[in-house]
């Protein structure tokens, strides 16, 4: 019994590690190929890809999208590319 429930814990373990794992692996991917696209388009400013660049900084600002655009947005004329990037990224 104490072998199975160690396998038990050690697959529940490891599920939620290879979870972790996952989807950050995936998260980097998006961001490579994110950071591919922004240089390509208009939004791949220097302060865009400084607010992209921190993971903490971008995860705090991701949540909400009305601040994530608040602190993109430099300019009046640069509002309709933040809106576009931040929709093309959902």
């Amino acid at each position: 019994m104490l072998i199975v429930s160690r396998v038990k814990s050690s697959r529940r373990i490891g599920r939620a590690n290879g979870e972790k794992l996952l989807s950050r692996g995936t998260y980097g991917e998006r961001n490579a190929q994110q950071r591919e696209t922004f240089s390509r388009t208009s939004c791949g400013t220097r302060r865009y890809a400084a607010v992209r660049g921190s993971t903490r900084q971008y995860a705090a600002v991701r949540g909400s999208t009305r601040q994530y655009v608040a602190v993109r947005a430099i300019s009046a004329n640069e509002r309709e590319n933040t809106q576009l990037c931040t929709a093309s990224e959902q």
